[in-house]
């Protein structure tokens, strides 16, 4: 028994110098970033885009250099501050890009290395936002896609304003959010994506995706295992250090490690007509998308009442605590559960609803 203690005493001991020296390390690391921030902070100042003495390359390598020391002294803010500044100076001196100048001269080798490391920088720099701006993370979701197969930037005009509400919603200006359009406009789309984000921001969260049928729901499944698992999408480079699991036959997915373990996962995916009672937790998220499968369910007065129900007494009776609900569909019918929701929440200065209407001012 003694002997046991005392080995349990040395483990002890030896734990807590490890902690120790971790501790003056981590500090020393700080006070070595605190001082190169200030070098770098002096540098931009004095040669940054409003000066004589500007130049493109050295001013974005400074500022990238100087985005990744605000990570080590957990400066987030200022770290996204400057990730803007870079990409905002970056568009702003592309004529300065020998590459871009003058794309029919034959570019040396050297201009060609300066001209990929502005790119690098380019790059970087919204990959360093990804995590904390919805924008961001959709265009470094397709960063390695061609122009021609990118799903948001090619549909900006319309996604840009879906991307600022949903952004709302998860930063907490709304409580609900309700985004109806015509079917193919790529709304499932966005909102699939949403929830990519989501899992990463909060992985020790729970979240519910709710759409007609068990088929569109393994759909949906899968849609999110691809966009997380796709080396081309870098969603591990956006959130790395994170191990996913899956289950295809209950539809769930987790991602860990997590800051509050819990029993639940980080997102479920079912129909709604799916028995959710005990198996099911809303933590963070309810998001609905087509309760209402289409025109023929809409016109069934008993199927839409029947989903109403299924919405308010069993989907809505996950929600632990105060959680957010995302309503995402085509809407066929007055009476189907996004109208109802938009006119129960009429004056609910939490709540946003967007409508984009099926034909244009010219009926086209």
């Amino acid at each position: 028994m003694g002997r046991s203690s005392q080995v349990s005493k040395t483990k002890l001991a030896k734990q807590q110098d490890r902690a120790r020296t971790e501790a003056l390390v981590n500090e020393t690391k700080r006070e070595k970033a605190v001082e190169e921030a200030k070098r770098l902070e002096d540098l931009i100042n004095r040669y940054g885009p409003s000066k004589s003495r500007f130049n493109l390359l050295n001013a974005v390598t400074w500022m990238s250099m100087l985005c990744e020391q605000y990570k080590v002294l957990d400066r987030i803010d200022d770290m996204c501050t400057m990730s803007r500044r870079l990409i905002k100076v970056v568009k702003n001196h592309l004529h300065e890009v020998p590459e871009l100048k003058n794309p029919d001269k034959n570019i040396t080798a050297k201009d060609k290395d300066i001209a990929y490391r502005i790119g690098l920088h380019f790059r970087n720099a919204h990959f360093n936002l990804a995590p904390y701006s919805f924008h961001h993370y959709l265009i470094c979701m397709e960063w390695n896609y061609s122009a021609e197969n990118k799903f948001y930037e090619n549909r900006y005009c319309v996604m840009g304003e879906w991307a600022e509400e949903l952004s709302k919603l998860e930063f907490g200006e709304y409580e609900i959010l309700g985004l109806s359009a015509p079917p193919r406009s790529g709304k499932t789309g966005i909102g699939t994506l949403f929830l990519t984000w989501l899992m990463g921001r909060h992985p020790d969260k729970s979240m519910t995706f709710n759409t007609h049928t068990s088929k569109m729901a393994r759909k949906e499944f899968q849609d999110v295992i691809t966009l997380i698992t796709d080396p081309r999408r870098e969603w591990s480079t956006i959130f790395p250090g994170l191990t996913i699991t899956q289950s295809a036959e209950d539809l769930w997915i987790d991602i860990s490690p997590k800051d509050y373990p819990n029993n639940y996962k980080t997102l479920y995916c079912s129909s709604i007509d799916t028995q959710k009672a005990g198996f099911q937790e809303a933590s963070w998220l309810i998001y609905c998308d087509d309760l209402i499968g289409g025109i023929e369910e809409a016109m069934n007065p008993a199927r839409l009442d029947n989903a109403w129900d299924k919405y308010t007494t069993d989907i809505l009776q996950r929600k632990a605590g105060n959680v957010k609900v995302l309503h995402i569909a085509t809407r066929w019918s007055v009476r189907d559960p996004l109208t109802r929701v938009e006119s129960m929440n009429e004056n609910n200065p939490k709540a946003k609803f967007i409508c984009v209407p099926g034909l244009n001012e010219y009926g086209e």
